[in-house]
């Protein structure tokens, strides 16, 4: 072979050795996959430097960890490590840690052995929970101890960090709903892994010792979005927090069992058991459940005596106490949860008739306090109150003192501190001296109360308020004048809105004193969806109203826990109709149940309420609406609101769900003042100070709403228009 033939093989020779090259490189590429996936042993598990107290932001390489881009991984649920190496999990429960038997083997010595589990919880869906190990879980740099598990979720095992990917048919909503939503985002637990290892008897990770400590943990915060609680109850929303506590509302996974906590539908007690009847009046439990406040905190004392009231049931219209405390293990580390009915804070500056209002039913729960046992020592600050429905209540008992043996050493200073904070109220005083602007009755009542020996128990103090109440609202005679009017507007051709105004009149011995039932529901859903939800929940209404609110009833029902629990019962009408008619109907909901001067408002969605009178315009509402939710955080101004593209997104509706959740309110009127009810179709064309202007300008009620109407139409009439003004006049 002669040179020219040699020069003409090197090409050949040349592509060969490339080949070869890639062909070994391919092997040993595959040689060290292989052996990362093989479980480290422990006595050779290598030592990892000390983690930051942040949670660690790595860059993952590949497509399949990044929530927002597309994903090539076939359908399952994964866990991705920052690598790139996607971990099937092919069966459920699934145990991660560094123990050979897990499903997950996890070669980080910060790890337990077995560290945390993957489950399909049958309340929830698909969960994360801590198993006791040394170092905790993270999810999104957060500690938790249970976690709803959505797609994208960042998870944090000791040092070793992890996405969470579920590929295939998407859930009902995405993985970026609300955390209470998040539980749609489940699969079909597969059958039991075996064996899997779990905990010792006494809660602890017996190969702890074999788990190296992080050397700096997460501070205190809260714990992320769809977090679980003492097994029981789930992260609906964030409130406050510090540096010892976390405080947070949250929904009762107990509801429908023995152990779930109830409000009374009658005098409003919060019982935290089932049970056949109230303690208190007596009315057979019904369907409301209270809003749940969950307080964490680093250490049991800092709850002071209020921890331990959660064992004694306390139930009584006008307290708020505790109803479940338990502690548990968040990354290692104890945190101490105390769960009470949810509260709002007193207005800073609390009006007279609301002092009269209050007072026998502040009277009234202290008596049942000190017959329980619980004392405040003579002190009882503005903050020992909270606020539910407009009415006072005690609901700080951090100050509070437990006596085996009752609480009458006590009684007689926590009522002249009772009658003092409610003097203070009335007028600004720390100490009583005759008021001129108080009538002479109430003036007597206060001297009583304030000097001299004063009233005994709570209980006399509450028979006199009541009394002074009861002179100080002697009725005049009043009417209610009602306009109302809805239009399809300019671009629909279906009118799904519906209304309903009830006016019933009482006259005896020359005084008339009003009661009326009014309300605008907003329906959606489309055509034999939106306009079927809205008629319903207005036949469902009034067929209640004119039967529990007829003159021969009305006495013996209270306004608010009725409203409540008309809105829960007309709720699962509408949910149980979605669901058998396989649409998504539904509907907002604005109402007020009026009673003389008072008005009692309860909604759901964006439709409003608000009340008007020469000094301006008040919203008695608070849409549940995503920018509204962004206005309250500060994110946008209210102008924007009006403009954002996301106006119409709204996450609380009648029908959407089983048990829906009620705002409520109560307003004391003035004659004179209005109350109007709207649809966002008029709300959200016309500004509240052109409202404002409109019905104050109009001659009369009705004169308003077409008023109202015309304006919503001149600026566009996108959708469709309702609205009903009530006036409180003179009868």
């Amino acid at each position: 072979m002669n040179t020219l033939d040699l020069l003409s093989l090197l090409p050949w020779i040349a592509v060969g050795v490339v080949i070869l090259a890639v062909i070994v490189i391919a092997a040993g590429l595959a040689f060290w996959r292989y052996r990362q996936r093989q479980p480290a042993r422990p006595a050779t598990a290598p030592q990892a430097a000390a983690v930051q107290p942040q949670a660690a932001q790595p860059g993952y390489p590949v497509e399949s960890t990044q929530p927002s881009r597309p994903v090539s991984l076939p359908p399952g649920v994964y866990l991705v490590d920052t690598t790139g190496q996607q971990f099937a999990l092919e069966r459920l429960p699934a145990v991660i840690g560094r123990s050979p038997k897990s499903e997950v083997v996890v070669n980080e010595p910060t790890v337990s052995y077995s560290h945390a589990r993957i489950a399909n919880d049958p309340r929830l869906g698909l969960c994360l929970e801590d198993l006791d190990s040394a170092n905790g879980v993270t999810l999104d740099g957060s500690p938790t101890r249970k976690n709803l598990l959505y797609d994208g979720a960042q998870i944090g095992l000791g040092q070793a960090q992890y996405v969470f990917r579920r590929i295939g048919p998407p859930p009902d909503q995405d993985g970026a709903s609300l955390a209470h939503d998040a539980a749609m985002d489940t699969m079909a637990a597969g059958p039991q892994t075996a064996p899997t290892r779990t905990p010792s008897s006494n809660g602890a990770d017996a190969d702890r010792a074999a788990t190296q400590p992080l050397t700096a943990r997460l501070p205190f915060g809260p714990r992320p979005r769809g977090a679980i609680f003492g097994d029981r109850f789930q992260l609906t929303e964030i409130v406050a927090g510090d540096a010892q506590h976390q405080r947070y509302l949250v929904a009762d996974l107990a509801r429908g069992t023995a152990e779930s906590a109830w409000q009374c539908n009658r005098c409003g007690a919060v019982h935290a058991r089932s049970a056949a009847e109230c303690s208190i009046c007596g009315a057979p439990q019904g369907i409301l459940r209270p809003a749940l406040a969950l307080t964490e905190a680093t250490s049991r004392s800092l709850f002071g005596p209020a921890y331990d009231l959660a064992s004694r049931g306390l139930a009584h219209g006008g307290v708020r106490a505790p109803i479940v405390a338990f502690e548990e293990r968040v990354g290692g580390v104890k945190r101490f949860c105390l769960v009470a009915p949810a509260v709002s804070p007193l207005p800073e500056q609390v009006e007279a008739s609301q002092v009269f209002d209050w007072g026998p039913r502040l009277a009234q729960g202290l008596s049942y306090l000190h017959g329980a046992g619980i004392s405040f020592g003579g002190k009882i600050p503005a903050g020992t109150f909270g606020q539910v429905d407009g009415r006072a209540v005690w609901a700080n008992f951090g100050q509070s003192q437990i006596q085996l043996e009752g609480a009458d050493r006590d009684k007689p200073a926590d009522v002249r501190a009772l009658a003092s904070l409610l003097y203070f109220w009335l007028t600004g005083k720390t100490q009583f001296a005759p008021d001129p602007a108080l009538p002479q009755m109430v003036n007597d009542l206060f001297a009583r109360a304030l000097t001299g020996q004063g009233f005994a128990n709570a209980g006399e103090l509450a028979a006199s308020l009541e009394q002074v109440r009861a002179v100080l609202s002697t009725p005049v005679s009043l009417d209610y004048r009602v306009g109302r009017r809805t239009d399809v507007g300019r671009s629909r051709t279906l009118n799904e809105d519906s209304l309903l105004t009830i006016d019933i009149v009482r006259n005896q011995q020359s005084i008339s004193r009003p009661l009326g039932v009014f309300l605008v529901a907003d329906g959606m859903g489309g055509h034999a969806a939106g306009e079927v939800a809205s008629g319903t929940i207005v036949n469902a209404i009034a067929q209640r109203a004119l039967t529990d609110l007829a003159p021969a009833n009305s006495g013996r029902v209270d306004r608010l826990p009725w409203l409540q629990e008309v809105v829960a019962a007309t709720n699962r009408k509408i949910y149980d109709m979605r669901q058998a008619a396989g649409t998504d109907m539904g509907s907002t909901l604005v109402m007020t149940v009026m009673d003389g001067d008072q008005a009692y408002v309860a909604h759901v969605g964006d439709s409003r309420a608000y009340l008007i009178n020469a000094g301006g315009i008040k919203r008695l509402t608070v849409d549940h609406s995503l920018v509204q939710r962004l206005v309250t955080t500060g994110q946008i101004t209210e102008q924007e609101a009006r403009t954002h593209e996301q106006r119409n997104v709204i996450y609380r509706t009648m029908g959407d769900r089983a048990e829906v959740e009620v705002d409520t309110s109560v307003h004391t009127l003035a004659v004179g003042d209005r109350l109007l009810l709207c649809c966002d179709g008029m709300s959200g064309q016309v500004e509240d100070d052109k409202i404002a202007q409109i019905v104050m300008g109009a001659a009369n009620p009705q004169a308003a709403s077409e008023a109202l109407v015309d304006a919503a139409n001149a600026a566009g009439g996108p959708d469709n228009i309702t609205a009903v003004v009530i006036e409180l006049a003179r009868a």
